[in-house]
Formats: C-alpha cells, sequence, structure tokens
C-alpha cells in the first residue's frame, strides 16, 4: 500500500510553512511555518488526521507491511511522538472529544441541551485565524453539523474523497492571505481497509467504500498478521467480554460463531452445522485433508464444550443430547474435501499445515488453511479460504492453487463426498450443480452434500472399491485461470430436526443459491 497517492500534497506543504507550526499526521509531528507570514506570534495551523491507524502503522514506525512517504518526510523533518491518551478510541466520540473538549459520555443529552459553544474551530476564529475544514467530519448533529458554521467555527467546510480533500486544501492554502491559518484535512483512509475487510468477510449492509472498492484481493502471505491485542484482554470490561465471547446473560449466544484450533484440528460451527480439519500432529496417522463432519441439534455453540468434555472422559462419539461425532473420515474426502484429479485418481493433501482467522464474528466466520504437499516432482500449495454464515448448512471453500511457486491455472480437482455403506443412495443434478449421499447412522438419516456453479463441473465419477472408507460420490472440475476454485459443501441430520429424508435434503441443496468464481 502507498500512500503517496492519498497524501501527495502533504510534503510539498512543509515548503510553504514556517518553524514552529505543529502537523498532526496520525500521532504528531513538529513542522515548519508558512513563510511571508507576517504575524509571528500566531503561525499557520495545519492538522492532518486520518481515521483507524495504529500509531505504529508507518514505515517510520517499522511496520513492514505498507509505505508512507509523505508521513516518513513530516517525521524526518520534525517530531514523532511515541506516547499519547486518547480519550475514547473510537471514531465519533473521539473527535467529539477532540473538537469540543467535552467528555464523550457526556455528549448526547448534553447537547440536546446545551450545544458547546467552545469548539476548536472557534477558539481558532475568535484567536485571530482563517478557519477551513476539509474531509470527514462525523461528530453526531445534536452537536452540530457539518453546516452549523457557528457553533464548529470553521469558515470553510468540505467533505470529498482523500484526493478530492487534499487538491481543495491545497487550493486553499496557496491563497496569499495577511491572516493566519488553521486548517484541518480530515482523511477517511486507511478506514477504507477495514470496509473492504467486511466485504472481503461476507457483509453486505452498510459498506462505505468512501474512494473506491479495491482492485486486487491480496493474497493471504501478503496480508499482515492479526494484531497482538486481537486476543480479548482479561482485565477488559465484564460488557465486551461478553459479546466477543459469545456469551448472552451467562448462557451460550446461538448467534455468536465459533472456533477451536490446537495442534491436530481446527474445527468450526454456526448454529446447524460443525466441522473439523485435521492439522499437523495428524500428519503420520490415517487422516489428512477430508473433512469431518459433526453432527449437531442444538443451535448454541459445542465446539469448545465438546473438546472439554472429552478430554474429561464424556466422549464425543456419545450422543449426550446435544448431538456427537459419529462420522468416519480417516483418508476419505469426508463431507466435502478435495483431490488432485490426475490420470482418473484421486491424489489427496495430507494435513493442513497452517491457519489463520480472517473474522470470527455474530453472524460470519471465515478463516483460511494452507495445505501444502508433494507429488511426483511438483510442489503443490492450497490455501482454502472457508466461510460459515449464521443459518446456513453449507460452508463455502474458495482454494486458490499453486504449483511449484506459480498459480495453477486449470489444474483439475475432484471434491468429494465419502460413500460409507453401497445402500447409501446418491442423487445429483449436475445442471443445478449438487450431489448428495444420504445414509443411515445409528438408525438416522444423514444428508451430505456439495454445491458448485454447474458450468463449472466438467464430470461426475461414482468411485466403488468395496473397500472401507474408499468410496465416493465426485464432482470432477478444474481451476480457472487464477488458480481458484468455490464450491459449498454440508449436511443435513434427521435427529436436528429440520431435514428428515433424502427428498428434504436434496431440495434444501436445489434451492441454495450457487457458490460463483470471485
Amino acid at each position: 500500500m502507498d500512500w503517496a497517492r492519498h497524501t501527495r500534497g502533504i510534503a510539498g506543504w512543509r515548503n510553504l510553512v514556517k518553524t514552529g507550526l505543529i502537523l498532526l499526521v496520525a500521532v504528531g509531528a513538529w513542522g515548519q511555518a508558512v513563510a511571508g507570514t507576517r504575524d509571528v506570534d500566531r503561525p499557520n495551523i495545519l492538522f492532518i488526521t486520518t481515521d483507524q491507524q495504529f500509531a505504529d502503522v508507518m514505515s517510520c514506525a517499522g511496520s513492514p507491511w505498507l509505505k508512507t512517504p509523505a508521513m516518513d518526510s513530516l517525521a524526518q523533518n520534525g517530531v514523532r511522538f511515541t506516547r499519547a491518551y486518547v480519550n475514547y478510541p473510537v471514531c465519533k466520540p473521539e473527535r467529539y472529544a477532540m473538537y469540543t473538549g467535552r467528555l464523550p459520555c457526556t455528549r448526547k443529552q448534553a447537547d440536546i441541551n446545551d450545544k458547546p459553544t467552545i469548539s476548536l474551530g472557534n477558539q481558532a476564529r475568535r484567536g485571530g485565524y482563517r478557519t477551513a475544514y476539509f474531509g470527514k467530519w462525523h461528530i453526531q448533529d445534536q452537536t452540530f453539523s457539518s453546516e452549523d458554521h457557528a457553533h464548529h467555527g470553521f469558515d470553510v467546510h468540505t467533505g470529498g474523497q482523500d484526493e478530492t480533500m487534499t487538491d481543495n486544501a491545497i487550493k486553499y492554502l496557496s491563497r496569499k492571505e495577511d491572516q493566519p491559518f488553521f486548517v484541518v484535512v480530515s482523511y477517511y483512509n486507511p478506514h477504507d481497509i477495514c470496509e473492504w475487510g467486511r466485504k472481503k468477510a461476507g457483509r453486505t449492509d452498510r459498506i462505505h467504500m468512501r474512494n473506491g472498492d479495491v482492485d486486487v484481493n491480496p493474497a493471504l502471505s501478503e496480508c499482515p498478521p492479526l494484531p497482538e491485542n486481537f486476543a480479548i484482554n482479561p482485565d477488559e470490561a465484564e460488557a465486551v467480554v461478553k459479546r466477543r465471547s459469545g456469551t448472552k446473560k451467562g448462557k451460550p449466544n446461538p448467534q455468536k460463531m465459533a472456533m477451536d484450533f490446537s495442534d491436530d484440528d481446527f474445527a468450526w460451527e454456526n448454529d446447524k452445522i460443525a466441522f473439523r480439519a485435521y492439522g499437523p500432529a495428524l500428519k503420520e496417522s490415517g487422516e489428512d485433508s477430508g473433512f469431518d463432519a459433526w453432527l449437531k441439534r442444538v443451535d448454541y455453540p459445542i465446539v469448545n464444550k465438546w473438546y472439554k468434555e472429552n478430554a474429561e472422559g464424556n466422549s464425543y462419539h456419545e450422543d449426550h443430547g446435544e448431538g456427537y461425532d459419529p462420522y468416519k473420515v480417516g483418508s476419505s474426502r469426508g463431507c466435502g474435501g478435495l483431490a488432485l484429479w490426475i490420470d482418473g485418481k484421486m491424489v489427496r493433501s495430507n494435513v493442513f499445515t497452517d491457519w489463520k482467522v480472517i473474522s470470527n464474528g455474530p453472524e460470519l466466520s471465515v478463516f483460511v488453511l494452507t495445505y501444502e504437499w508433494n507429488h511426483g516432482s511438483d510442489v503443490y500449495r492450497e490455501e482454502k479460504e472457508i466461510r460459515v454464515r449464521l443459518g446456513d448448512r453449507l460452508f463455502k471453500s474458495s482454494s486458490t492453487f499453486w504449483r511449484n511457486g506459480e498459480i495453477a491455472a486449470g489444474l483439475p480437482i475432484a471434491i468429494g463426498l465419502v460413500r460409507h455403506h453401497q445402500t447409501d443412495s446418491v442423487s445429483k443434478d449436475l445442471s443445478k450443480g449438487w450431489m448428495s449421499i444420504w445414509e443411515s447412522i445409528d438408525e438416522s438419516g444423514l444428508g451430505t452434500g456439495v454445491v458448485i456453479d454447474p458450468k463449472r463441473i466438467d464430470d461426475f465419477q461414482l468411485l466403488e472399491t468395496g473397500k472401507k472408507l474408499e468410496d465416493h460420490a465426485l464432482i470432477i472440475t478444474k481451476c480457472d485461470a487464477k488458480g481458484q476454485l468455490v464450491y459449498g459443501a454440508g449436511y443435513g441430520w434427521e435427529r436436528a430436526g429440520e431435514i428428515k429424508t433424502a427428498n428434504d435434503w436434496n431440495a434444501y441443496l436445489a434451492e441454495c443459491e450457487t457458490p460463483h468464481q470471485p
């Protein structure tokens, strides 16, 4: 990410400024005042803010993940403060405190009955400055709207995209005036990357990419790691802990997704389904990259609970009222696992080698599993992004494949469902992009299924070997030109009460929204 694009005028403004000016660019820096200013007791002030930027997310602060040449220039020629205090590290409350001097907790009712007369803009105006504000405002209307010049104190107040506000600010600063200026340039970015993250995680409402969409989705390996404070702080307020940990009034919150990850498993669930993938500790065992279905019949999270109870001797292979894990996987594809399809045979990868959580929210969870393996003289790599949404019986899998370090365009792939018994019924409608297996486990029906864009299907194969965990229903497809493949997989369990027959399950798959390639 190169910030020169959106802050291209900032470094140049130093040439207009005279010693003594305080510049705040995310954290803060000293600069020079405008040459030719006639009032030496009142230096020109340029106040620059960015939105949603950590203090250390600048190349001058040692961040390897982006380039900030304009900010680096300001820091090199001034002072970069490494310690600061903020009243409330959230957008609107902190803007309120910064521009009114009032505590954020007093803002709403107090402003309705007692609108602030002291503001940053008015104080500058009273001090003899001409005032201007360019960019994001986002202070509640009860305080003062962007049109309320009398209270917010800025003679000029305009918004616009970051590039537009930069141009407008440069034009204003280039005017020849005897009166000193107090100018605020309030950038939206890097806030847009948060909106991109929400969009990437599947959110569709209230997405505001103020400066346009992101053209290129970077590979996971090119993305920064999660921040150090991503985990819940043990000293955090009780209300925040409850919301983030998925509890509600002391009980599991069915609106919260759940994940569990250890050396040997990565498990995920929503209110309908639960799955797990096998990790490094099982590399030498019989399991590999197939997906295990945990059959649940409650709408609250059970993954962590079952792991804990299993460790205490209460096996999750027995149904104690919430469900259980009777589904056999071994080295099969399980429910929706992939394999290379080479010379009419499946070439399986081993267990995942790495994982990364992208988001774990109340309605959608997103994570990535990485698989690396060799076949013949070739080295393969798969990054499998999995999304599980509240209320869905299918998770969405989006894989990207590499071969010998290069994108594996057109790589033939088999998507599989293991067929445990020859009496298990196999159904399909390739014109609508789905296949299913209906079987009976402990006298209760279970349907597993795969859904894919029908245009991506090359063939269907029913492997019947008679060997344990070797029989499969397979959809044969291939990666696109970007090495990507998208599909959905999941299950419906009779004992959970909603899907009771094979017809119920097939009807559900037929009505599912077809996953499409990005």
